[in-house]
C-alpha cells in the first residue's frame, strides 16, 4: 500500500519499520473472539490507474481469512462519486436566526421607550 502512499497514523499498538506494519495481536479472552487492526493510507497525488496491493502475513501460529487485497484506482479523469450530502445548510437557519433577533430586540427597545414615556 505505502508504494503510492502514506499512513495517515500509526494505529495504538503497531509500529511502522520502513513500507512494514507490525501488529502484536492482544491476547484474546476467548476461542473465537477477534481483534480488528484499522489503519488508513493517503494515496499520493499522482497514483492513478494502480493496483495497491495489501498483505497479511500471520506470524507463527497465525492464520488469516484474507491474507492479500487488490485495490485499483481510477485512471486520470475519472471522478469518484460523490459523498451522499449529510447535515443542513445552516446559512437559511442563520438568517432566520438573525432576523428573529433583530424583531426581539427591536420588540424589547419599543416596550422600554412607552414604559419611560
Amino acid at each position: 500500500v505505502l508504494a503510492h502512499g502514506t499512513l495517515v497514523a500509526v494505529p495504538d499498538g503497531a509500529t511502522l519499520a520502513g513500507t512494514f506494519l507490525t501488529w502484536q495481536i492482544p491476547t484474546l479472552a476467548a476461542k473465537g473472539d477477534t481483534a480488528t487492526l484499522t489503519y488508513q493510507v493517503k494515496l499520493n497525488s499522482d497514483a492513478y490507474n494502480v493496483t495497491v496491493k495489501n498483505v497479511a502475513t500471520p506470524g507463527p501460529g497465525g492464520t488469516c481469512t484474507t491474507c492479500t487485497t487488490n485495490h485499483q484506482t481510477p485512471p486520470p479523469g475519472v471522478v469518484p462519486p460523490e459523498l451522499p450530502k449529510t447535515g443542513a445548510d445552516l446559512l437559511p437557519v442563520l438568517w432566520w436566526a438573525g432576523l428573529l433577533l433583530l424583531l426581539g430586540t427591536a420588540a424589547l427597545v419599543l416596550s422600554r421607550r412607552r414604559r419611560v414615556a
